[in-house]
C-alpha cells in the first residue's frame, strides 16, 4: 500500500489527503455548531410569554393549531401542527461508472411553514417555523415502490434518535423509493427560542408595495385568528431560531453530546490523511 501511494502522481496523492480532511472539516464545523447550540439554549433563561420584553426570549409551553385547524403532514396523513418531508428515488448515478452505480435522489422535499402558537400558563404567541433549526417530536423512515407512499403508518421514533435501521434496503422493486418525515403534533410541549415581538411585525420600504400591504393583512389575519399580536420566529438568523419538542435539559444534553460525537468522528479521517501524508514521505 505504501508503494502505491509512493508512486502516484501528485495530483491523485493530494486528492487522497484533501479528500479525508475535508471530511474531518465538515464533523469538526458540525461538533462545534452543535455545542455552541448547546451553551446558548442553556445560557438563554426562560421567560413567561406574558411577561416578556421585545427582543431575543426563550419560551417553554404546549403547541396549539391556529382556529383550531391543524396542518397534515403529507406522507403519514397525520394531523399536527409542523411536518418537514421527503421522498427520494434510487436511480443511476450522474456521473459515468462502469459499475452502474445507483445513489438516491430527491424527488421532493417539503416543509410546514404554517404559523401556530405556543402558550404557557401567562400567555400565547404565534410561532413563525420558517427557517428554524427545528428538532420534531418523532420522525420515521420507510421505503416502497411507489412515488407517494402506500404504508401511511410507519414506525416513528423520538426525538434525536437515529431512524436509520443497522442494515439500510437499497433500492429493489419493492423499495425504489425512501420516505422520511418529521413532525411536531398539537398538545406537544416545545421550547421555542427566536426573537419575539409583542406586536404586528411589519418591514416596509419607503415606497410600499400592493405586495407588501398582501402580506401586512396575511398577518393581521393570522393574529386575529390566533388571539393574540405576539410572535416568535426567525429573526436575522444571529442568534438562531430555535424550536424543539423536547424538555430544555434534555435537549442541551442531546445537543452536547451530537457534538462530542462528531468531533470524535472527525478524527478518523484525520488520522487516515495523516497515514496517507505518512506512507508518501516516510
Amino acid at each position: 500500500m505504501g508503494s502505491i501511494i509512493r508512486s502516484a502522481p501528485l495530483g491523485v496523492f493530494l486528492a487522497m489527503v484533501a479528500i479525508p480532511l475535508l471530511m474531518a472539516g465538515v464533523a469538526v464545523f458540525a461538533g462545534l455548531r452543535a455545542r455552541q447550540r448547546a451553551a446558548l439554549v442553556e445560557a438563554t433563561p426562560k421567560a413567561n410569554i406574558g411577561m416578556a420584553d421585545d427582543g431575543y426570549r426563550q419560551f417553554v409551553g404546549t403547541v396549539e393549531p391556529i382556529a383550531g385547524k391543524p396542518v397534515v403532514a403529507p406522507l403519514t396523513k397525520s394531523p399536527c401542527a409542523w411536518f418537514h418531508a421527503k421522498v427520494e428515488e434510487f436511480v443511476p448515478t450522474q456521473q459515468r461508472s462502469r459499475h452502474g452505480g445507483r445513489e438516491w435522489r430527491i424527488v421532493e422535499e417539503v416543509e410546514s411553514d404554517t404559523p401556530f402558537v405556543v402558550r404557557d400558563a401567562t400567555g400565547a404567541c404565534t410561532v413563525y417555523p420558517a427557517r428554524a433549526e427545528v428538532t420534531p417530536t418523532d420522525n420515521s423512515l420507510w421505503y416502497g415502490a411507489t412515488e407517494q407512499p402506500v404504508d401511511t403508518n410507519p414506525p416513528r421514533v423520538g426525538p434525536g434518535d437515529s431512524v436509520k435501521p443497522m442494515l439500510e434496503t437499497k433500492g429493489g422493486p419493492n423499495a425504489g423509493y425512501r420516505y422520511r418525515e418529521e413532525r411536531i403534533y398539537a398538545g406537544n410541549r416545545i421550547v421555542v427560542q427566536g426573537a419575539f415581538a409583542t406586536g404586528l411585525v411589519i418591514e416596509h420600504d419607503d415606497d410600499v408595495s400592493d405586495e407588501e400591504v398582501d402580506v401586512d393583512e396575511e398577518e393581521q389575519a393570522v393574529q386575529d385568528a390566533a388571539g393574540t399580536k405576539a410572535s416568535i420566529r426567525n429573526g436575522n438568523g444571529d442568534p438562531p431560531f430555535i424550536i424543539a419538542a423536547m424538555a430544555r435539559d434534555e435537549q442541551v444534553a442531546k445537543m452536547s453530546l451530537g457534538g462530542s460525537a462528531a468531533l470524535v468522528v472527525a478524527a478518523v479521517p484525520l488520522a487516515i490523511a495523516a497515514l496517507v501524508a505518512w506512507a508518501r514521505f516516510a
